[in-house]
């Protein structure tokens, strides 16, 4: 199945600028409306690198019947017991909203990453799930969703499909132009940015160094579950970050009390 979508993603040439991807979709979702493909992606008004009190505004004049919680995180999340105990001082790092559309059956939540106060407090990364809640509802099919992303970006960097689970992933550089070196020059940096928080200051600039020395700017994937029948999609999670962002922020963070 996956040949199959990975011939139709080849096939179909970009008809919108990658770097601006969110132009169309609107995640209207009203009556009996069927979803579509434009209802899966993120909504536009969610940008990347907005300040908390622009997201702020904004949820509270467009998604204030939405259900909300917060995530905290240190400002400093090394365990290094000579911190001062300002330094282990929570920040806002996420929120969660969460909608649930009985009539429909579907439940939407968007999770908004925001880097730490002391790098503004932007929006870095945006994480949009959708969930059909009830076995004879669904989201469309995996591969007119394919079809669809194929024609705002071109082909997936990678991909798999195996079940009733499947993933599309696209590279961005810097200038939000996709990724024409495959995924040689980007790829290898991601396992550099787990837990990133948790390592030293000098780990920390190693790994900025790495991303300086590409022209990667961010990524964009999709991940589905699946009716049995493989391309009956039940639920998707799309993630959107930038790549660069974080990692500065997290060096001030983990510098952040030390003498």
């Amino acid at each position: 199945m996956f040949r199959v979508i990975a011939a139709a993603l080849a096939t179909i040439t970009i008809s919108c600028c990658p770097g601006s991807p969110f132009a169309a979709p609107t995640n209207a979702v009203s009556g009996e409306q069927t979803l579509t493909p434009a209802d899966l992606v993120p909504s536009p008004v969610f940008k990347l690198g907005m300040p908390i009190e622009e997201l702020e505004t904004l949820l509270e004049r467009d998604f204030k019947d939405w259900e909300r919680s917060e995530t905290t995180r240190s400002l400093n999340n090394r365990k290094d017991p000579k911190l001062p105990a300002y330094a282990k001082a929570p920040y806002l790092q996420r929120i969660h909203i969460t909608r649930l559309d009985q009539q429909q059956g579907f439940r939407r939540t968007y999770s908004l990453t925001l880097n730490s106060p002391l790098s503004g407090s932007r929006l870095y990364s945006v994480v949009y799930n959708v969930e059909a809640l009830r076995p004879f509802n669904d989201l469309g099919s995996l591969s007119a969703v394919a079809q669809y992303l194929s024609a705002m970006w071109g082909s997936a960097h990678s991909g798999s499909h195996k079940g009733e689970f499947a993933r599309l992933s696209y590279l961005f550089d810097r200038q939000g132009e996709l990724v024409r070196d495959g995924d040689a020059s980007c790829a290898p940096l991601y396992p550099a940015l787990v837990r990133l928080d948790e390592k030293t200051p000098d780990e920390v600039e190693r790994v900025i160094a790495m991303i300086d020395a590409t022209n990667c700017g961010g990524n964009k994937s999709v991940h589905f579950r699946l009716q049995a029948d493989g391309d009956t999609i039940v639920e998707t999670t799309f993630f959107n970050t930038i790549l660069a962002v974080n990692p500065r922020d997290v060096l001030k963070r983990v510098r952040y009390g030390q003498p």
